[in-house]
This record gives structure tokens, sequence and C-alpha cells, in this order.
């Protein structure tokens, strides 16, 4: 945080991530000029009109609401941030299931279960995550953490046993101070009438966040989806509770607390669930485990949408099944201009066998520079001769310079089988520093250059790039058969604490024979602390030992891979 820029926490709701950050933010920063966005565009729109904030910590809570085409992007960072400033910083918080949703934790199950979020998203925190800056909160306490607790109990008001609760209560310790499961019961447990009126707004509102919708919702507007979650008998009850006797019941504070409400009402006018209830909502005991989105919830979430909001219904809604809400959330965000959407939409006709309908959508998003359409476009036009069109519309997207642009491209390039833009990709890919391209485009690469200009390339990369850039260098040079070159740049790569790469190397020397030499490389891999290596050295072993060797299907790939190098 001192040094300005981005900084990132995540983790599961109530873990204590805005705490820290708060607790942080007054340590480092307390006379620094705040700012807080009034709603997505706020800061785009205030560097427009000319405005640099300086000396300032610009504060994103709940950073999922400020993400996409009129939020904050890479864009927008590097203008709040410039090159060689640290006078502004950046704070923002995650959950962790928005943060699982950009496939950013290798750990997790990445199955595609269609939550996808906006891309520009993707792309910010993907560069900050390479850049160090994002940071986990868990929800358990670690032994430094339970050692801090139990000096700070030391000096708590005499009677406040707060913190020495939590540490032993066997929750989360944020879960337990902001009271998660005392929310989760005043939502379950509703006695009497008013408590089981005010259940049901809070069900309305957790299954509008479930439906993509995570803006404020209007007292009247809970009050209509409440009646969907009330059994007929309370429906019929003389002495029905106001709804604004239901919103107060169900936004005061639980026991013991004095802001965890299930209900949070929204600086802008109206409430929504809180962060844990959501969470919460698909597994028991939840009144909604297990339950469909009510059909009331989707018109009117899409009424309240604003462009931000559509992209994540849709999918909410395909997800349900709900085709016909996708498509109109989608259209309603593709005429405004949203290229993910367009994307969206041309997979839902391709998936209906409506390829000119898919290709006229791709098209459009793909003039906007979506590398998903130029790469599904170039897929069409590729099946079906189109080469000229092709030929154009690499070209066109090699001139826009993006990253996942080329990256995409790569495919294509290799099935299409041309050098000159082959060797176009890589130039740019240098250019730029975009080293998981490089790594990517390094076997076609190989195929279509001579070894010295591979030679010269590889060496600029190296330079450019330092630890990465080595550790991409060794692995070119393997493709390239340049055995002793690839081992000198590999020993300074390792020596620089880069030490993946050499993972894969030796699963590939493996491959082709040359356990030795694989063996070899690995030892010296976990010599340098390696996780992965010595897994690796764990299996190869045992295999040896029963006199067998796994297949590529069976060996587990170490968690830390590049997913999308060619290798794998």
């Amino acid at each position: 945080m001192r040094a300005g820029g981005m900084v990132v926490l995540y983790g599961p709701a109530t873990a204590g991530k805005s705490r820290t950050a708060t607790a942080l933010l007054k340590r480092l920063f307390g006379d620094r000029h705040l700012y807080v966005p009034a709603e997505v565009g706020s800061l785009r729109a205030l560097l427009d009109s000319g405005h640099q904030p300086q000396d300032a910590v610009v504060w994103l809570d709940n950073l999922e609401e400020y993400l996409g085409d009129r939020g904050i992007d890479r864009a927008v960072l590097s203008r709040l941030c410039p090159p060689g400033r640290g006078d502004v910083t950046v704070v923002a918080t995650l959950r962790y299931e928005e943060y699982r949703k950009h496939g950013l934790d290798t750990e997790a199950d990445q199955a595609d279960d269609g939550k996808k979020p906006h891309p520009a998203g993707t792309a910010l925190l993907r560069e900050l995550k390479n850049q160090g800056r994002l940071f986990s909160l868990a929800a358990d306490l670690s032994a430094t953490e339970r050692a801090g607790i139990a000096r700070a109990q030391t000096d708590a008001r005499p009677g406040d046993d707060r913190l020495s609760e939590a540490a032993e209560s066997g929750r989360g310790f944020g879960e337990h101070l902001g009271a998660g499961e005392e929310m989760m019961q005043r939502w379950i447990g509703g006695g009497n009438i008013l408590e089981k009126f005010g259940a049901a707004y809070i069900s309305a509102a957790v299954d509008a966040r479930r439906a993509g919708y995570h803006g404020p919702i209007p007292t009247d507007t809970l009050a209509e989806l409440a009646e969907g979650y009330l059994l007929a008998s309370f429906k019929e009850r003389g002495n029905r509770p106001t709804s604004q006797d239901a919103v107060e019941w169900a936004t005061q504070p639980v026991v013991g607390t004095e802001t965890s409400t299930c209900l949070v009402p929204h600086r802008s006018g109206g409430y929504r669930a809180e962060d844990y209830l959501i969470d919460r909502a698909e597994t028991p005991p939840s009144p909604l485990a297990g339950k469909p989105i009510r059909e009331a919830i989707w018109p009117t979430v899409l009424s309240l949408a604003d462009l931000e909001h559509l992209h994540a219904i849709g999918f909410a809604a395909y997800l349900a099944d709900n085709h016909d809400i996708a498509r109109t959330a989608w259209r309603r965000a593709a005429h405004a201009g949203d290229a993910q959407a367009m994307f969206d939409l041309g997979v839902m006709a391709a998936h209906r066998l409506n390829i000119i309908e898919a290709e006229a959508w791709w098209q459009k998003a793909s003039k906007t520079k979506h590398y998903a359409a130029m790469l599904s476009l170039g897929g069409l036009l590729q099946k079906r001769g189109d080469t000229k069109q092709l030929e154009t519309w690499w070209h066109n997207a090699v001139e826009t310079g993006d990253a996942m642009t080329m990256f995409a491209l790569c495919y294509l390039v290799e099935q299409h089988g041309d050098p000159e833009l082959t060797e176009s990709l890589w130039r740019k890919a240098v250019e730029s520093g975009q080293f998981i391209v490089t790594f990517v485009l390094g076997p076609a690469l190989c195929k279509h250059v001579d070894s010295r200009q591979v030679d010269s390339w590889c060496r600029a990369v190296g330079d450019a790039g330092g630890d990465k850039g080595m550790a991409i260098l060794g692995h070119t040079l393997y493709l390239h058969g340049d055995t002793n070159a690839m081992e000198t740049w590999l020993r300074n790569a390792i020596a620089a604490g880069t030490t993946s790469t050499v993972v894969v190397l030796g699963q590939l020397l493996r491959q082709e024979g040359k356990t030795e030499q694989a063996s070899r490389w690995l030892h010296t891999a976990n010599d340098a602390g390696d996780a992965d290596a010595k897994k690796l050295l764990q299996i190869w072993t045992s295999e040896d030992e029963d006199g067998e060797t796994a297949s590529d299907s069976e060996t587990p790939l170490p968690s830390s891979l590049p997913t999308h190098s060619p290798t794998l």
C-alpha cells in the first residue's frame, strides 16, 4: 500500500476484509484525501473531468460493483496511478466467490459454471495477481494471529472477552465477531408474524442477488417480491405488519453487535441482502437451499438493472435455463455497446446451431477487439475456408497489440501455418512485454524462424522480463533444441527463484525418455524449495518402485504452472 497502486484483499464473507483494510488505511494514510465512488462510473467521470487525485486513497469496498467497461479497468487504474508516482493508493475488497468467478484460484475447481464476470475486470485482476497485489484473508486463524489475539485480549477492557471468545468459537474469527450464524438464525428462525414477514423480505433480497442483481431494492418493490415467500395463511392474516415494520426488523443489528444486519441500507436508498447470507444461500439450513429463483424475481431485477447488472443477470438466467430472460438481458447490454454480451449472444445462437446469427454477433463484438469473439469468429471463417476475410481479421487483431488477442490468435496461426504472421505476433509480444504470450508462441516461432533470430529475441525477452523472462527463454530454447543454452538460462532462473518452468521441462524430458536429465532438473528445483518439484519426484519414485509409469492423465500437474502453456 505504501508503494501506491492498487491492492485487493479477498476472502469469504465476514472474514474481516473491510475491517482489516480500514485499519491499514488509518495506520498508513490517516492524513490523505479519501475518494469513495458514488456509482460504478464515478472514477472514470472524475478523471475525464480533468481532476487528478493526489496524495489520496481510493476506497472500493466490494470491488465487483466497480468492475467493467464503465468502472475501473487497467486503463482507469493507470490514469489514477500514473507510472513513477506512488501518492495514490487504490484499496479494494472482494468476496472469495467473486474472486473465484474470475478463474484466479488454481486450487479450486475451475469447472465452467457460467458465472463469468466482465472480462475487463478479469484482465485487471490477473494483472494485479501477477504483480503480487492480491492478498487472501482466510476465515481461520493462523498461529501468529492467535498469538496476536492473546496479546490484544490482555489489553481489552475488563469483562470484554469478545476476542478470546471468537478465537475459541470453532468458527471463523471474523464470522464470529460479525455474527454470521446469528444473522442466519434471524433469517431462518422467525416465529411470530413480524419475523415471518421480515424473513420473507430477506429471502426476496437474497434471491435478487442470486439472480445477478447486487444493487439496492426499493422498499415497495421488496414488499411486492416478499409476497412470493409467504405462506398463504400468513398472507390472509388481518394483523399483517407494514412494509416499514418488516424492513425495520430485518435491518436491526443482531444481538451482540452494532452493525450486523440481514438487510443492509444502501447509501442511495433501498436495501440489499448481506454478503454472508449470499454465501450461505444455497446450502442448508438456508430457506432457499435447493430451490430455484422465483419467476417473479427476473422481470423485477431486469427493471432495476444498469448495464453492469444486465451482464450478470443474463448469466444467472442462463444457468437457471431461463434463456428468454438471458437473451433479453444480453440484448439490452449489447445494444448499449457491451461486447461481452454480444459474444454471449453469439454463443447462445451457436448452441442453437444458428451459425448465421452467431457470426453476426461475433462480428460486432470483434470490432470492439473482444478476443474471445475474435477467436470464435476466426474459427468459423477458417472452417468454411474464407481465407481472405480471415487474413484481414488477423492483421486487424494484431494491430490492437492486446496480449489476450495475441494469445487467442496463436492457435489459429498454428493451424494456418503463416510464418510472416507468426513473426509479427512474436515481435509484438516481445515489444509489449507480454511474456505469457511469448511462452505460448514459442513453439510456433521455432518452426518458422532461424536459430539466430530465436536467440536474439529470446535474449530480449530475458533481459526485459527478469525472472519471468529467463524462465520463458529456457522453455523456448528447449523447444528449439538448444540444450546447452537452455541449461545456462535455467540455472539463472533458479538462482532468481523462478522454478515452475524447470518443473515443466522435467516432465517433458521424462516423457521423451530422458529420465536421468529430468530427475537432475527436478532435484535442482526441489533443492531450491519448489513444492511441485518435490511432489513430482515422490510420484516418479513410487512409479519406478512399482515398475510402472503413470500416463500423462494420471500424473498430477503442478498447481502453480500456467494453465495456458502449450506443454499442458
